[in-house]
């Protein structure tokens, strides 16, 4: 556990990086919405960087499904190294709202480190969200020798970005542009996977 700690906090001071390809980019004063493109998938996605613009926030919006998930993706130097999916406790608090405790999955990707929500806090953080400025996470330590490793993000745009990147998941959702599992191709005929010319705007 002292090895991830340490981990998670060099991490965290790390450049952000986007995966995929961004498509119809739009800004929302501190947030941005977009299409991410990766292979045959494609999600609607939101996000923005947090107060020091060292760590990215995104909030992606799944086809079929199309709730906020927030994540953290922090981008790692050299190769990540091999470790299983970790649990983290901490909070988070929207301006002087209430306080909630949450437990934050932490697991690597192919460069970098994703830390997730566990939950279902999408809508709960939206309802906040509309009516704040700032939200902030808290990763508690899980060592007294060792501090809490605090994060915030702006508020301004949100909003708007919700709204947009979630639009953009229905437009996919309804084109259906993502890739069909192997099951579904036994059950319909996969549609094309071309974007309408409207999901870039």
């Amino acid at each position: 556990m002292k090895r991830l700690w340490g981990a998670l906090l060099a991490v965290l001071l790390l450049a952000p990086a986007a995966r995929g390809e961004m498509i119809g980019v739009q800004n929302h004063r501190q947030w941005q919405s977009f299409i991410v493109q990766e292979g045959s998938t494609a999600v609607g996605r939101m996000m923005t960087m947090d107060s020091s613009e060292e760590v990215v926030l995104v909030v992606d919006f799944v086809p079929s499904q199309c709730g906020g998930i927030p994540r953290f993706i922090v981008p790692a130097k050299g190769t990540v190294p091999e470790q299983k999916t970790s649990r983290l406790r901490g909070k988070f608090r929207i301006d002087t709202q209430p306080i909630h405790d949450v437990t934050y999955m932490l697991y690597p990707s192919t460069d970098a480190y994703v830390i997730e929500i566990e939950g279902a806090y999408g809508n709960q953080i939206f309802q906040e969200a509309v009516r704040g400025t700032t939200v902030r996470f808290r990763f508690e330590s899980p060592r007294a020798s060792q501090k809490d490793v605090y994060i915030r993000f702006s508020l301004m745009g949100f909003t708007a970005a919700w709204q947009r990147a979630s639009s953009l998941c229905r437009q996919i959702d309804a084109s259906r542009l993502y890739e069909p599992d192997d099951e579904q191709y036994f059950r319909e005929v996969p549609k094309p996977r071309q974007l309408p010319d409207t999901a870039y705007f």
